[in-house]
């Protein structure tokens, strides 16, 4: 009986403990540049790449893309460079190679803690892109702390071409997505280019497929985020 009481305690106390969990809500894009085409000062509403102000954790903070530039027959591209956030808990950067774009989206929550999502891509003609890094990035003890990057999401068990963000009860998922090839057999399925993805399931939309998930979820007990992955 008494095992039977402290399993129900502990079950009980985990369950609470789910259920107080903090829930991302939504998120919108502060800052964006596209390479491709050349680079420009209005590229990705609401803002360019000449920066943002605005409320995080209650605290006013800038972000900007302080990159070099180089011209490709007539268009202005990045030759390299950083993403910079500054604010209060100080200043932390992020690199953008050469011709990468990048998006940084700002995530909210039910508990008005905000977080960031920046993205750096190498984009293409036919209108794919391969993600190349991933910083989800919040305050911690006062500070600008980096809850996550693209290599813990791939040992986890992320395999992607590119990534696309998305919320999901409460948690962010980062979904792997790759371009897929239509062969000249129209009865063969279609399957990405890559061969990484061999024996993989995988759900193709059109020209795209999306490969699995790794779930990001905020962990009360660590004050930090945990992952798993969802096919």
């Amino acid at each position: 009986m008494r095992k039977l009481l402290v399993l129900l305690g502990f079950t009980l106390l985990l369950f609470s403990s789910n259920a107080n969990a903090m829930s991302l809500t939504n998120f919108s894009t502060v800052l964006g540049f596209e390479n491709y085409n050349g680079t420009n000062m209005n590229c990705s509403a609401p803002t360019d790449m000449n920066g943002a102000m605005f409320s995080m954790n209650g605290e006013t903070v800038s972000i900007e893309a302080a990159l070099n530039f180089y011209n490709d027959y007539g268009a202005r591209k990045n030759a390299g460079g950083v993403i910079k956030l500054s604010g209060n808990s100080g200043t932390i950067s992020f690199p953008v190679k050469k011709d990468e774009s990048a998006k940084v989206y700002q995530i909210f929550s039910d508990e008005n803690r905000d977080f960031l999502l920046i993205r750096t891509y190498l984009d293409a003609a036919n209108g794919s892109s391969i993600c190349t890094g991933m910083w989800l990035v919040g305050k911690a003890d006062g500070k600008f702390v980096t809850y996550a990057k693209l290599d813990i999401v791939k040992n986890a068990g992320l395999l992607f071409d590119d990534i696309s963000p998305s919320i999901k009860n409460g948690e962010l998922w980062i979904t792997g997505t790759a371009r897929v090839y239509w062969g000249a057999d129209p009865q063969a399925p279609p399957r990405p280019l890559s061969s990484k993805y061999n024996g993989v399931p995988v759900k193709v939309d059109g020209n795209y497929c999306t490969i699995n998930s790794a779930v990001l979820f905020w962990d009360s007990a660590a004050q930090w985020f945990g992952i798993r992955m969802e096919n």
